[in-house]
């Protein structure tokens, strides 16, 4: 049977969607017998220079699944780079 969860991104302090990265939200699937699957966030480049920015990735609503420890939702953190 296979598993899925929402997600959606979360600007952090310094980033703001649509100017340093794509906002995403939708479900992921994974796939009856896989332990994983890949969520893809668009980064956008620009020639500004500034400090390293954060946004972050929010799990929540596993189906046929659960996060450990029974937690309601699962946060990952990425830093953007600055790339000037």
């Amino acid at each position: 049977v296979d598993a899925s969860v929402d997600y959606e991104t979360r600007d952090g302090t310094a980033t703001t969607a649509g100017s340093d990265y794509v906002a995403a939200s939708g479900t992921a699937t994974i796939v009856a017998g896989q332990t994983e699957t890949l969520i893809g966030v668009t980064i956008i480049a620009d020639t500004t220079v500034e400090a390293d920015e954060t946004f972050s990735l929010v799990i929540t609503n596993p189906v046929n699944g659960i996060f450990p420890n029974n937690t309601a939702e699962v946060t990952a953190t990425h830093t953007i780079l600055n790339d000037d």
